[in-house]
């Protein structure tokens, strides 16, 4: 919960002062990034990802979301000409949140004048000068030792994103 409300706290400064967000880590790796996350493998040997949401429902899907869908069991990414398949059906049952732990999304736009809009988005990021930077990890398959289905990550290893189905890594050149 305090965590919870610390990082509550680090989106509503940054929608005042427009400055970048670090979450777990005190430097970042690009001045172009509008929010970046430690990549530093943990003392008990694991590394993090960002977990997708599993969407019931994926025709609210917007042009740049990343999901799970829970009938497919697949991980999807909306594009511009439709929705892409970014893995294979994963045979693994996933649990979906109850209706108490939903709530509203966060938006982080470093720019007033972008438009936001009502996009049932978890987060969603606005900026015209800078991009989300994933957590960068030296091996995905060795260093996220128990990945949820919908975890994402660079792997650096492969110089790639890899995308977990809950079954297997996918990775994207």
């Amino acid at each position: 919960m305090k965590k919870t409300i610390i990082i509550s706290v680090l989106l509503l400064c940054n929608l005042i002062v427009k400055a970048q967000i670090a979450i777990e880590k005190e430097t970042f790796r690009s001045n172009s990034s509008i929010m970046e996350f430690n990549d530093i493998v943990e003392p008990n040997g694991e590394a993090k990802g960002i977990i997708l949401p599993i969407l019931l429902d994926s025709s609210i899907a917007k042009e740049g979301a990343l999901w799970v869908d829970s009938s497919t069991k697949k991980v999807m990414y909306q594009s511009g000409n439709g929705k892409v398949e970014m893995t294979e059906a994963s045979i693994k049952e996933y649990s979906l949140p109850a209706n108490g732990e939903i709530g509203d999304g966060i938006t982080i736009s470093d720019d007033s004048l972008l438009s936001s809009t009502d996009d049932s988005a978890v987060l969603k990021l606005e900026s015209s000068e800078k991009a989300l930077l994933l957590p960068h990890v030296n091996d995905v398959t060795k260093d996220i030792s128990n990945p949820e289905p919908g975890t994402i990550a660079y792997d650096v290893s492969s110089k790639s994103l890899a995308v977990f189905n809950g079954d297997y890594w996918f990775f994207w050149n």
